[in-house]
């Protein structure tokens, strides 16, 4: 590989048993090594998009890596997969941050990559409503359940409690389950 050569990064180099001209490698170990803290979620969107460039081409060279590839992956999403707007742009997103990790690391030049996402337009949707009008919260309220179905009745109230506070589904995790026995 035409890069420069560090301690650091033959040590890094020396330590891997897989094939350190691949692309999709280069990934996996991006992921593995976790260079910044982000949420659980977000690594796993990550390994989601490795899924994806593995089934797409699995052994993909720093030398492959230019806008028909890039191009190719797309197409690949949308046609054979069907994804849409905000998921390819998700993973295009990793892709990005994946590869100036590798120009960092030498892997590509900045010359090979520089207009790589240039002719690439993904067109996210506009959801059509993100909001629930007040006549369907009070819908929702006033739900009643058979005792069959009593365990319906606190996921309707968190749901309200979302509404009401904001709060994202996630943050309610943070909410012990007590009875009101217990103060």
């Amino acid at each position: 590989m035409d890069k420069p050569l560090s301690f650091p990064l033959m040590f890094k180099q020396l330590k891997r048993k897989d094939d350190s001209s691949l692309f999709n490698n280069f990934v996996r170990h991006y992921i593995n090594d976790r260079p910044e803290k982000l949420e659980e979620a977000t690594w796993e969107k990550y390994e989601g998009f490795l899924k994806h460039l593995n089934d797409f081409n699995p052994k993909i060279s720093f030398s492959e890596v230019d806008e028909l590839l890039i191009r190719d992956f797309k197409k690949y999403l949308e046609q054979k997969l069907g994804l849409e707007g905000s998921t390819i742009k998700s993973y295009f997103d990793k892709l990005k941050k994946v590869i100036r990790a590798a120009q960092k690391d030498h892997f590509l030049d900045v010359t090979q990559t520089q207009f790589l996402f240039d002719d690439i337009k993904i067109k996210v949707k506009k959801p059509k409503r993100i909001f629930l009008e007040p006549g369907e919260i009070k819908r929702w309220r006033a739900v009643t359940f058979t005792a069959e179905e009593a365990g319906l009745e606190r996921d309707r109230d968190l749901f309200l409690f979302q509404i009401y506070t904001g709060y994202y589904y996630n943050d309610l995790e943070a909410f012990k389950k007590r009875s009101s026995n217990d103060g």
